[in-house]
């Protein structure tokens, strides 16, 4: 049998000493499955291929290293230009043309709805969601403007609606809660601020801690609606006089319990014209009734009836009253001329 054991010239320009044939390789796969010893030529051939291969492997394996690394210079200089290629694209994208101002509106008409106001079928899910403002973060992630106008933008910070009493179901720290509820109260500045805020029913210590947080923005207030316990209202009292731009303002109670009288906080409210009481037992807090446009006294207690008709005679000419005693069977409607 006459060797077939030919040159073969490697990628690189190096030389390989043999090559083997499909004859050769199906000779020794047939001397491999038998009990058939090689032949002169057989043995001659296999030792100088077991001699001479380790040289030219060597040889294959630096080609293929050669070749692996040209080819990853070339994935990183095609990944480079993909790259480049993309970020031209948008430099020339129109939404980079619109105004920071428009921006603005967008992410803030972008806002979860439960981040508008606190309804009974409300998660612990929703409340961090919200809490964290979760819609602007993801805003700020998209590119370095985006971010600026989501952190920076004061007016996007400035509506605030969180439901105290939902933090217990969550995994979270109360003190790591409360710092986003001040985080948010930061970035809104001097903002109007819009709040719904849902204190907690039986944690004075919770509720103390939110009402120092956001009792010191007292100037930004505008839009207002607390969820308290009457007796409560006491801890507001150090913000009276300080309410220049209150102008909506919903109180509702989270207890039917009598409560002793308290200090004035919402009668020095130049501003105020809108008022809303809801579920608020018995007696009245100090408002600025004569100057109220728009009132809403609901109760469940038919017994409150008195106390919605009291509101009537203090209201000025115009204005516009809503009694709704046990809100579903009856609803009256005045307007005091």
């Amino acid at each position: 049998m006459s060797s077939s054991a030919e040159h073969a010239t490697l990628p690189s320009g190096h030389t390989s000493s043999h090559c083997t044939s499909a004859t050769d390789a199906a000779r020794l796969t047939d001397i491999l499955r038998s009990t058939v010893l090689p032949t002169t030529e057989d043995t001659y051939l296999f030792r100088r291929v077991s001699s001479e291969a380790p040289a030219d492997l060597a040889g294959y394996d630096a080609e293929i290293e050669r070749l692996q690394s040209l080819l990853g210079c070339l994935q990183s200089e095609r990944e480079l230009l993909s790259t480049y290629t993309e970020r031209c694209r948008s430099a020339l994208s129109p939404i980079r043309r619109l105004l920071t101002e428009l921006l603005t509106e967008i992410f803030d008409w972008c806002a979860p709805s439960c981040a508008e106001s606190i309804e009974n079928e409300d998660t612990a899910d929703m409340e961090l969601e919200r809490l964290a403002k979760t819609h602007l973060l993801q805003f700020s992630a998209v590119c370095y403007r985006w971010h600026e106008i989501a952190m920076g933008s004061p007016k996007l910070w400035s509506t605030i609606v969180t439901d105290a009493d939902l933090w217990n179901d969550t995994d979270i720290r109360t003190e790591h809660l409360l710092r986003r509820l001040e985080l948010s109260l930061e970035r809104g500045a001097n903002s109007p601020l819009v709040m719904e805020l849902g204190l907690p029913h039986e944690d004075d210590e919770l509720q103390s801690s939110i009402l120092k947080l956001v009792t010191p923005h007292a100037t930004r207030w505008k839009d207002i609606y607390l969820w308290i316990d009457p007796s409560s209202v006491e801890l507001l009292a150090h913000m009276r006089g300080n309410l220049p731009r209150l102008e909506s303002l919903s109180l509702s109670a989270s207890t039917v319990d009598p409560y002793p009288p308290g200090p004035a906080v919402f009668d020095l409210a130049p501003r105020l014209t809108r008022l809303t009481l809801t579920g608020w037992p018995l007696r009245l807090p100090e408002i600025p009734w004569g100057q109220l446009l728009d009132v809403k006294f609901m109760n469940n207690e038919a017994r409150d009836i008195t106390c919605g008709l009291d509101i009537l005679s203090l209201l000025q000419k115009g204005a516009e009253y809503r009694m709704d005693i046990d809100c579903v069977c009856h609803a009256l409607t005045y307007l005091r001329t």
